[in-house]
């Protein structure tokens, strides 16, 4: 081999070397993420606060807002991934509105829960069970929605799986069908489009930190053990994160008792912001279909379609 031959081979050996620690790296950043500031209280929009620490099975310290509410049912909030607690917070006072207790939870990695490792909905059903244990002591017998923003929503289908005496009914914000799906389309949501595909065997390497591939985590038979579950999917035409053909899969998985409201041109969570006003119509006569929060009539729109509320 030619000088010139050896120094290219050298070349590619250290740039390919290079690319591998930083995957590794950067996968191991993904399992124990940067947190984000809490920078929205109940308190800050009138409501009543009581800060809450809860012990999960597994012995870590979990942590959320308890606000409490005039009726007898419940409303337990779980974020997204580098969220916390404060991204629900905004449907606090519509949600108290119509008589719900509400409880707003950090995950494990987020906020100001103890750190370990992510998991992506998967360890997390622990912290959340914490916290429907909470609601259950201080409110015997209420009935609990679980309102769920992407990772937690996706846990929140998880426990009611598990426990199908828990949910009286669940609101799922763009739930995943496939985590590494949902991993792969996670980078285009945080602008680096350009990098997606430079940054998509990034879940690969996160099995060394988890223990397990995200390619067999698929959601859809979770789904399906929800059976009679009364469940409202909202989901954007333009999610990254779980595409149009997967959030599909999501709904026909589910089957009975599912209500379902697309939202045109939305990316991932987007609709909250984009939609704001006609996302909580949906949540609001989801919950009074369900016998929460007075009378309505829950709507059912197709991908395409516009609802004027």
């Amino acid at each position: 081999m030619t000088t010139a031959g050896v120094v290219a081979l050298v070349t590619i050996l250290s740039v390919g070397g290079l690319y591998l620690v930083f995957l590794l790296v950067a996968s191991y950043v993904s399992v124990k993420p940067p947190r984000v500031p809490l920078l929205l209280t109940p308190a800050q929009l009138g409501e009543p606060q009581e800060s809450v620490a809860l012990q999960t099975s597994d012995g870590l310290t979990v942590r959320g807002w308890w606000s409490q509410g005039d009726g007898d049912w419940a409303v337990i909030c779980s974020h997204g991934y580098l969220a916390n607690r404060c991204e629900l917070v905004p449907y606090g006072p519509r949600l108290r509105a119509l008589g719900a207790s509400v409880f707003y939870l950090d995950f494990r990695c987020h906020g100001a829960s103890d750190r370990a490792t992510c998991t992506f909905g998967l360890s997390e059903v622990e912290d959340l069970r914490a916290a429907v244990g909470f609601v259950q002591e201080r409110m015997p017998a209420s009935r609990i929605v679980f309102f769920g923003s992407s990772m937690g929503a996706a846990c929140a289908a998880r426990l009611c799986a598990e426990d199908k005496t828990l949910a009286h009914a669940l609101i799922l914000d763009g739930p995943y069908a496939s985590l590494d799906e949902a991993a792969r389309g996670f980078w285009y949501v945080t602008g680096f489009r350009s990098l997606a595909k430079f940054m998509a065997p990034v879940s690969r390497f996160g099995r060394l930190w988890v223990g397990f591939s995200p390619r067999k985590v698929d959601m859809l038979d979770v789904y399906s053990r929800l059976e009679k579950c009364p469940t409202l999917f909202l989901f954007g035409t333009a999610d990254t994160v779980v595409p149009l053909k997967s959030a599909e899969a999501c709904v026909a998985a589910k089957g009975a008792g599912t209500k379902v409201a697309w939202f045109e041109g939305a990316s991932h969570g987007q609709a909250r912001f984009s939609a704001a006003e006609r996302y909580f119509a949906e949540i609001a006569c989801f919950l009074r279909e369900t016998g929460l929060g007075g009378n309505g009539q829950a709507t059912l729109v197709e991908p395409g379609q516009e609802l004027n509320v």
